[in-house]
């Protein structure tokens, strides 16, 4: 069964920390699922320019659905953390 508190509260903290990125989950019999990406009308949509990004993140895990969708935003913020210190170096040259 669902902990419907933690989905609650995974769901709270990527709003936080992606502001208008889509986010969705899903649940069956064999994996607990998540998918993430900047909305193309969000204030990230500038990183739709790079293919992971425009692919979205995503994760088919067998844990509890909110731990897939931790993993999926920790893999955004760490991508995205990458391509902002690669364009400001690219900037500071």
């Amino acid at each position: 069964m669902t902990d419907t508190k933690d989905l609650a509260a995974t769901i709270a903290e990527f709003e936080r920390r992606l502001p208008g990125w889509w986010w969705s989950v899903g649940s069956c019999s064999v994996s607990r699922d998540a998918s993430c990406g900047p909305d193309r009308n969000g204030p990230d949509a500038d990183l739709l320019k790079h293919r992971d990004f425009d692919e979205g993140f995503h994760h088919d895990g067998n844990g509890e659905t909110a731990d897939s969708l931790r993993i999926v935003m920790e893999h955004a913020l760490r991508r995205k953390a990458d391509v902002m210190a690669a364009t400001e170096a690219f900037h500071d040259h």
